[in-house]
Order: structure tokens, then C-alpha cells, then sequence
């Protein structure tokens, strides 16, 4: 529960972040990024977008189901996973992440797509916990 918990306080931020990205909140954006990085999001192709989405929502429903059924919260988890690294991937390579928001902020989002996996993992093992 306690993991769950710190997750979803964790992952729920990540839900504000999309929302204001999602919604070109430019009060949060040029609070939070350089001009280069308002930029970067202002001109944020719907494909990343949408990656960004199923990122946040599918994390958010993990640690929700994992509640009830571990096993489904992994799948959930591992979805989430793997569009954070389709999104990093194309990010990083094809649209200039690091100069548009820092290392900074792409180590942190580096960071949290391991713990993504990581929470997947714990749910698996959760899972297998159960059914033994």
C-alpha cells in the first residue's frame, strides 16, 4: 500500500505536468522551462503527445488496479513503460531534448521510466506472491 500510495503522489504529478503541457498552460510552461523548452512543448507534435498520455494514464491506472489484481497492474505498468521509451527515444534523438529542456530534466524522466519498469516488476513479483 505504502508503495502505491508514494507512487500515486509521484505519478499524479506527472498527470499535472501532461495536462499543462496538453493544454499550452504558458504561465506553467514559461515558469518551468527556458524559452527554448517552451518552445519544444508549444510545437509538441500529437504523437508525442498522445505517447506522453498513455505514459501517465496507464501508470495511474497500474498503481489503481494493483489494488485488486496485481497482475493487470503490471501489464498496465509495462504499457506505461514502453511508451516512455518510445517517447525518450524519439525525444532525445530526433527532437532535441537535451537542448530544449537540460539534462536535468531528461535524467529525471530517465529516472522515472526505470522506476515505471520497477514498479512493473514489483507488481509481477506481487503477482506471483499471490498465486503461490
Amino acid at each position: 500500500w505504502m508503495i502505491v500510495i508514494v507512487a500515486m503522489l509521484l505519478m499524479l504529478v506527472g498527470l499535472y505536468d501532461f495536462v499543462m503541457v496538453a493544454t499550452h498552460n504558458m504561465a506553467y510552461l514559461s515558469n518551468r522551462y527556458t524559452a527554448e523548452g517552451v518552445a519544444y512543448f508549444t510545437n509538441y507534435p500529437l504523437y508525442l503527445l498522445v505517447l506522453f498520455g498513455v505514459n501517465v494514464i496507464s501508470i495511474i491506472a497500474a498503481l489503481v488496479v494493483a489494488l485488486w489484481n496485481r497482475r493487470m497492474a503490471m501489464w498496465l505498468a509495462i504499457v506505461s513503460g514502453v511508451a516512455d521509451v518510445v517517447l525518450l527515444v524519439i525525444t532525445v534523438f530526433f527532437r532535441n531534448r537535451f537542448e530544449a529542456i537540460g539534462t536535468g530534466l531528461t535524467v529525471q524522466d530517465i529516472a522515472i521510466c526505470v522506476g515505471i519498469f520497477a514498479l512493473a516488476l514489483y507488481f509481477r513479483w506481487l503477482s506471483q506472491k499471490e498465486q503461490a
